[in-house]
């Protein structure tokens, strides 16, 4: 059981999650609702069919619960975020392309050469990103115009994500095919695909299945507790997988097109294709208005991430139902939704574009 405390690959509850959750959640300004110190209180080794095990009380059931709930949600809104995971995609082109032409000192070894041996690795720094930059070498350019892409924040665009289990072996095939029935100029090299899962840590188990608890009474004996008996609001399943298309051209007419060839994929695999990174805007209708005035729109900018990078905003007669806004002073405008008052919105995934019906040139 030693072992356990730091790395517990039976449930993976341990003080190795206990300690980045804490640390992660300090740095991203998110709360941690689960409490790793009670969780300490109520640990006990208790012997289970001949072997030692790390079991918990039964009261910190629901708390267990709360801290894959925390690992779920961290790694939605920070290690899985689609713009660190596009980031990552982009860097790691950006090596490949460089990959026989960044040799390192001493014995002169490409990037995935230095993996037999270890003088050379230690050399393999960041500082190998400013040497791609700041090099002349014509064999480096592909690498140095991706990697200026990122330090310029010109990453490749999302055009959408599904929630669905897709078989992965055929998907960009599948999506290429669509691009080249609606006559895209779009190839298969201009497309990233990237396939995120999320779990609770066990692929599709529930990990509070493989913990043992005690009772106050029989505190040396171990007993399972069933999910249907701790609550009717817990989750039913413990994995999704999610599918994000990016598109690396960032005109307007392959992003239409990426858009469309990915609505005639979802169309086909009946899903739905939800829009990524736009913010989203809350309309109310306004009360009092002034007597030279036909209708009076109260505006609330929903409080995300997304929306507190961005000013400027706007609204014109010539685009009903539509607000822009830009993110910098020197980018371009994009458009963003408007909803009525007392629609269900989820910011952490908005929706396209899709101006509110009633809503004319005149109002």
């Amino acid at each position: 059981y030693p072992l356990q405390i730091v790395a517990n690959k039976r449930n993976g509850i341990d003080v190795d999650k206990w300690d980045y959750f804490a640390r992660d959640c300090h740095m991203l300004g998110i709360k941690n609702s689960f409490d790793h110190t009670r969780c300490m209180k109520f640990a006990r080794v208790v012997e289970v069919d001949g072997e030692k095990q790390i079991c918990f009380r039964d009261k910190e059931i629901e708390n267990l619960y709360e801290m894959f709930h925390t690992r779920d949600m961290l790694h939605r809104r920070a290690y899985q975020h689609s713009v660190g995971n596009i980031i990552e995609i982009m860097i790691s082109e950006a090596m490949e392309k460089a990959n026989k032409h960044i040799l390192t000192p001493g014995k002169m070894l490409g990037i995935s050469e230095t993996l037999d041996d270890m003088a050379a690795y230690e050399k393999l720094t960041d500082s190998i990103v400013d040497r791609i930059i700041c090099s002349t070498d014509d064999n480096l350019k592909e690498s140095r115009d991706i990697l200026k892409k990122v330090k310029e924040r010109k990453l490749y665009k999302c055009v959408g994500h599904i929630r669905k289990e897709i078989d992965k072996t055929t998907l960009k095939e599948e999506y290429c095919l669509k691009l080249k029935k609606i006559g895209s100029g779009l190839h298969e090299n201009d497309i990233v695909i990237d396939v995120v899962n999320l779990n609770y840590g066990m692929k599709d188990k529930n990990p509070i299945d493989f913990v043992r608890f005690y009772t106050k009474e029989n505190p040396n004996v171990a007993i399972e507790v069933k999910k249907d008996e701790v609550s009717d609001l817990l989750p039913e399943k413990f994995a999704e997988q999610r599918i994000r298309f990016f598109c690396k051209r960032d005109d307007k007419k392959s992003l239409k097109e990426a858009e469309q060839a990915l609505t005639d994929w979802c169309n086909e695999k009946n899903c739905t294709a939800l829009g990524f990174d736009r913010p989203a805007v809350v309309v109310y209708d306004g009360e009092g208005a002034p007597t030279d005035c036909h209708y009076v729109l109260h505006i609330r900018v929903l409080d995300t991430v997304q929306n507190s990078r961005l000013r400027g905003w706007r609204m014109d007669k010539d685009h009903p139902g539509i607000v822009f806004v830009r993110e910098y002073a020197t980018s371009q405008e994009m458009a963003v939704n408007i909803h009525k008052a007392g629609a269900a919105v989820d910011p952490t995934v908005l929706s396209l574009v899709i101006p509110p019906s009633g809503l004319d040139a005149h109002r």
